[in-house]
């Protein structure tokens, strides 16, 4: 692989000979990836752990099979702020990909019009695209996309485990090269989700563990410390309530008998978040930072949860959700903080990342946002008020 990529020029992707200032050197890893995906004839997955480098392995092979054939490169995400920052990283490639997200207005004609001129080798033998799932199923991007040539397409599915559903699948592109993207493919249970990801994208070709990264320094090394907090009498009621409930439905499902899994679900959500909101954990949190003081390039990861407060009346009862209950506390502690969740734009987020970045906040306060493949190498500390038995989460 390495050997075909000494070719540069000024309109075709090559390797950058430095990243972040860094010689750019592929680790062992990353080359036994690319080989094995190479020897399971260019298809396969690669169940790297969260920043050991799945984004730069993808596209290194994307510029090695540009030189040696025609190539489409059409890479699909979940959100959009993991499209934006595989554009950033193709840039350093000289990689200029079309952006298929908010709104095909920025993006069809432009899309059209490449694989236009692609399709009649008017001098373009390489086009790339990006594009976040919720597109990448729409009619209009299903047609630009019947129009490549199976046998010039490289298709990257970032954080596959999205596209483990029967709806999904039946969208995926056929496509001579496939590199199937994630640190946790698919749970133990999910075997369903794993034999269609496996069917299309072929078999995990590379796996590196985040202890495999720890010891080779690829990952750093983290101390984790537990606070433990207790439940309030009447929280404790209601776990007890909703655990009832839960144990019901499930003897039900176990000895065959009908059970509404909408019904299951919601009670179980409403078990997690009631132990993500618990009381004291803001308590013990407030007496932390109280201690410590503001902290730099800190992140504070908290559940969807709310709870009831009185808004100075009895009868006016509000809900105030965790991220704002956080945002309060180190607020009052001189904390200069933002919020990160589905409800701040793009182009918002954007900014409040690069304040994190240069100091001028010192934290972020998140909700589920950075849970899958988001990169955010400046952050030192972390406090996790709710997660999930999730591995992914866990793992991201």
């Amino acid at each position: 692989v390495i050997e075909e990529l000494s070719e540069e020029g000024d309109v075709y992707p090559r390797i950058p000979k430095s990243i972040g200032g860094q010689e750019y050197i592929l680790r062992e890893h990353q080359l036994k990836a690319l080989n094995a995906w190479k020897a399971s004839d260019w298809k396969g997955v690669f169940k790297l752990a969260t920043g050991a480098g799945k984004t730069i392995t993808a596209i290194h092979a994307a510029v090695a099979l540009s030189k040696k054939t025609d190539l489409a490169f059409i890479v699909a995400v979940p959100y959009q702020v993991l499209a934006d920052q595989w554009v950033d990283v193709l840039k350093l490639f000289n990689i200029f990909a079309i952006k298929c997200y908010s709104g095909k207005s920025g993006w069809l004609t432009s899309l059209e019009n490449e694989i236009g001129s692609f399709n009649l080798n008017d001098d373009k033998r390489f086009i790339a695209a990006v594009v976040v799932n919720a597109t990448f199923k729409t009619q209009s991007f299903q047609e630009q996309l019947n129009r490549i040539n199976p046998k010039k397409l490289l298709f990257v599915g970032d954080e596959c485990h999205h596209h483990g559903g029967r709806s999904f699948v039946n969208s995926l592109p056929e496509a001579n090269f496939k590199i199937g993207l994630s640190a946790t493919p698919w749970a133990r249970s999910e075997k369903e989700k794993r034999e269609i990801i496996e069917q299309y994208y072929g078999q995990v070709v590379a796996e590196y563990s985040i202890d495999d990264a720890i010891n080779d320094k690829v990952l750093t090394p983290y101390i984790y410390n537990m606070n433990e907090v207790n439940l309030t009498s009447e929280e404790f009621e209601e776990y007890s309530r909703l655990s009832s409930e839960i144990n019901k439905l499930i003897a039900i499902k176990e000895s065959g008998g009908f059970v509404d899994d909408d019904s299951l679900r919601h009670l179980l959500m409403s078990r997690s978040r009631l132990i993500g909101s618990a009381q004291e954990k803001f308590e013990v949190l407030n007496n932390i930072v109280a201690k410590t003081g503001p902290s730099r390039h800190t992140l504070f990861y908290c559940g969807d949860g709310s709870v009831e407060t009185d808004d100075e009346s009895d009868d006016n009862i509000s809900r105030i959700r965790d991220v704002e209950r956080v945002a309060t506390i180190l607020k009052k502690r001189g904390w200069r903080t933002s919020r990160f969740t589905a409800e701040e734009t793009s182009a918002q987020r954007k900014k409040i990342l690069d304040n994190f970045k240069n100091v001028l906040i010192d934290a972020v306060v998140a909700i589920r946002v950075l849970d899958e493949g988001f990169d955010l190498p400046v952050c030192r500390e972390a406090y996790l008020l709710a997660s999930s038995r999730n591995e992914r989460q866990f793992i991201q």
